[in-house]
């Protein structure tokens, strides 16, 4: 029986449970039949006669016990706790381990107890162990098989494989690390839960499984030198931390590596050649296991997402008639795009208006006294529109004819008299007021508004403005003829380059969205114009037949026929147009 291993074994017992002090392990010598000190921690510990005492008793009651230390009543001090518990192998007695638990400790004796029963539970198995030897490797990889499979969560199954490994092999730690996004992660310490807190040694520890995932090759530090060269820069690094010796497998399935095991050793000579196969074959058959955990513990969208990864690969992988036929397709259709010709249409808001639009306005100040129209009725030439107030100009009227007849009196007075003075002004006052009379009945003429072609009111309803006021000059209607059009077509700056006078294309208003109306350009304006943060041209283009449908002002959708050109070049123009303006900005 090696007395290291045992001594490895409470060292890591008595490490990982919160409130030990410390801890003594007796084991019975056939030799002498009777109980000798393989192992103490710390060493002081071998001289505790309470521990040694302790364990002596539950050897021989073959059951757990619980006691006290005595104490010098004139040291001011606590008793410790001592708890001790025999160790079986093969159904038999073989020895006795006794720990202290510290004053004060949040850890009472059934709780050291409880902790201590795990451990215990693998004192057996390392008992028959001597060295690793190949005889019993099977055996204890399928232990460790056993100890993964055992639990659910992917998290506590590689913690207990973990610690169980470092139990089993008496290293100082094992690490279990899995890639993620290129880099290895550590997922698992042995004989600690809480491993994040130190961060240092995390980086440390990854760093080292990377350095062995990218060479997909075991990695040994110290390096032998019977073993091909490795790179150990990041082994040399993790062997700061106080560890001698370090041996990194890789995690793998299919030929590809996705995870790392590191085990950890503080002292000189113990990996050799039989230990390293037992590491290679426990990654080998309990790696797969532990990737198949944490696969399944990941949430849906990194389930679906590495389910379509997968796909992709079994697709696209390696020389396959799938792969071929896709990748052909999408050059075909590729070459399609970027080759085969195809009509271009400009695409753009369009309106429709009249061809000639007529504002009628208020020929004198007045007041609105009769409407006969609304819009949208078609109306015939001299149709009277709308009537203003005439009464004012009425009395006017008649004030001016008095006018005329008092200035007459005047020159007839003027010419019996023969008075040649007052008969020039009498005349030049005549003239005034037939001058002002004429004014009267020029206005009064003008109080009918009359439609000045056949056509349709677009704007102006003054039905509800009846009596009121109006300016002069100011428009009261607007009339368009209802068979003649034009149609405005707002061209985005970025595409009125593209459109010429000639062009032709159709329209589809919003109202008539089953027909589709041809047209053809005469004029494009060389004014923009900007509207809702749109800048844009009008484009004028005429309407190729008529139709008594259509109506001033209905809005629609026009497309007009530029060239040919390839579909890459018609989705990507606005792109191309974009890098182009943006790289001249800055280089140019």
């Amino acid at each position: 029986m090696s007395q290291a291993l045992v001594q490895n074994w409470l060292e890591t017992q008595c490490s990982a449970i919160p409130g030990i002090g410390s801890g003594l392990v007796l084991l019975a010598t056939p030799k002498t039949n009777g109980l000798a000190q393989a192992a103490a921690w710390p060493h002081e510990a071998a001289n505790d006669a309470s521990l040694t005492l302790a364990a002596r008793a539950a050897f021989e009651q073959r059951q757990p016990l619980f006691g006290a230390t005595p104490v010098d009543k004139n040291v001011d001090q606590l008793p410790l706790t001592v708890v001790s518990h025999p160790l079986r192998s093969g159904g038999e007695t073989v020895g006795a381990i006794a720990v202290t638990v510290k004053p004060n400790s949040l850890s009472d004796g059934p709780a050291v107890l409880r902790s201590l029963l795990k451990g215990i539970a693998l004192f057996d198995s390392l008992l028959e162990r001597r060295e690793p030897a190949q005889s019993g490797a099977n055996a204890r990889v399928l232990e460790l098989m056993g100890v993964a499979l055992s639990h659910e969560r992917f998290a506590d199954a590689a913690t207990a494989l973990a610690t169980h490994l470092a139990t089993l092999l008496g290293c100082d730690r094992v690490g279990i690390g899995f890639i993620h996004a290129g880099y290895a992660r550590v997922e698992a310490l042995s004989q600690n839960a809480d491993f994040q807190s130190n961060q240092a040694l995390l980086r440390d520890i990854a760093a080292a499984m990377d350095e062995c995932a990218d060479q997909s090759a075991t990695v040994v530090y110290p390096p032998r030198a019977s073993e091909r060269p490795r790179i150990v820069q990041a082994h040399t690094a993790l062997a700061r931390n106080g560890n001698q010796e370090i041996c990194t497998v890789p995690l793998a399935s299919a030929g590809k590596v996705f995870g790392a095991l590191t085990i950890e050793y503080g002292k000189t000579g113990a990996i050799d050649e039989q230990r390293i196969a037992l590491f290679e074959n426990v990654a080998a058959l309990v790696g797969p296991v532990l990737e198949l955990k944490r696969r399944n513990d990941l949430p849906l969208r990194k389930k679906i997402a590495d389910h379509f990864r997968t796909r992709s690969a079994r697709w696209f992988g390696g020389d396959k008639l799938v792969a071929r036929t896709v990748l052909g397709a999408a050059v075909a259709a590729l070459a399609a795009l970027a080759f085969v010709p195809t009509d271009y249409r400009l695409t753009a808001p369009a309106r429709l208006e009249g061809v000639v639009q007529r504002a009628l306005v208020a020929p004198v100040d007045g007041f609105l006294k009769q409407v006969s129209v609304r819009p949208g009725d078609r109306v015939k030439r001299n149709q009277i529109l709308a009537t203003l107030a005439e009464e004012d100009l009425k009395l006017e009227q008649r004030k001016w004819h008095s006018e005329v007849a008092q200035a007459e009196n005047a020159y007839g007075e003027a010419l019996a008299k023969q008075d040649r003075a007052q008969l020039v002004m009498a005349q030049a006052k005549i003239d005034e007021a037939n001058a002002q009379l004429s004014l009267v009945d020029e206005k009064l003429g003008r109080t009918q508004i009359r439609a000045p072609f056949d056509g349709v009111i677009i704007k102006g309803d003054l039905t509800q403005s009846l009596s009121a006021p109006v300016k002069r000059g100011e428009v009261l209607m607007t009339l368009a003829p209802h068979d003649e059009y034009r149609v405005i077509v707002e061209v985005d700056e970025r595409d009125v380059a593209d459109v010429a006078k000639g062009q032709k294309g159709n329209m589809a208003l919003t109202a008539l969205p089953g027909d589709a109306i041809s047209i053809q350009v005469t004029r494009v304006t060389p004014v923009a114009d900007t509207v809702e943060g749109r800048h844009f041209f009008e484009v004028e283009a005429k309407l190729a037949e008529r139709s008594e449908r259509l109506r001033p002002g209905l809005m629609g959708v026009a497309k007009l026929d530029v060239d040919q050109r390839s579909l890459l070049r018609i989705w990507t123009q606005r792109l191309v147009g974009w890098v182009r303006m943006t790289t001249w900005s800055w280089f140019g």
